[in-house]
């Protein structure tokens, strides 16, 4: 079957076995016949797409925070390609707003965070992510699309997820502000000075 070619070929190129699983269901997503297969593959992506979140939340939690020189650009880069297509329901717009500032974080660690926040935070509805620097320190803020106060927006993060978040970002060198319940979050780490 030349999917199973294409799958052996590229396999080793995806990182791992979910990334492979995940490429599986995209080609048999092209020779489904029924709604039921449909909805079958699409709760397997879903599925797949939860377990590869924890993965690397555990491979975070298990790392030593290693701060180097980070910059803006490289970082939304690393995330856009962190961002899974199937993991948020709406698009989600990475942007830097101003000059490629340079901040010291951990690198895997502020992809994987800014993803994590961003999926949780844009599964209802799409926004931006805009990166700038201010007042000594880089920030990363998340902004939901439209007007944050509409009724088509769910209430904020869950608590017990915002501490959680709030206590990886501590940990890797940085820090979450804002309120959530708003509509914006930030996450704010030292800028390197010139």
């Amino acid at each position: 079957m030349p999917s199973d070619l294409y799958i052996l070929r590229y396999s080793h190129d995806l990182g791992n076995c979910l990334s492979v699983i995940n490429l599986l269901t995209i080609v048999l997503e092209g020779g489904v016949n029924t709604a039921e297969e449909t909805g079958y593959l699409a709760t397997a992506r879903k599925q797949i797409g939860c377990i590869a979140i924890m993965q690397l939340r555990l491979v975070l939690r298990l790392r030593t925070p290693a701060s180097t020189v980070l910059s803006l650009s490289s970082s939304l880069e690393e995330c856009r390609s962190l961002q899974r297509v199937d993991s948020a329901e709406h698009e989600i717009d990475w942007t830097v707003d101003g000059p490629d500032e340079r901040f010291l974080g951990d690198a895997h660690a502020v992809s994987i965070i800014l993803v994590e926040i961003a999926d949780r935070w844009f599964a209802h509805g799409g926004g931006i992510v805009r990166a700038c620097a201010r007042e000594g320190n880089v920030h990363f803020r998340m902004q939901r699309a439209g007007d944050s106060h509409s009724a088509q927006f769910p209430p904020g993060m869950d608590h017990e997820v915002q501490a959680e978040l709030a206590l990886l970002v501590a940990r890797f060198g940085g820090i979450l502000v804002g309120d959530l319940d708003s509509g914006h979050v930030t996450v704010m780490y030292p800028r390197v000075s010139s």
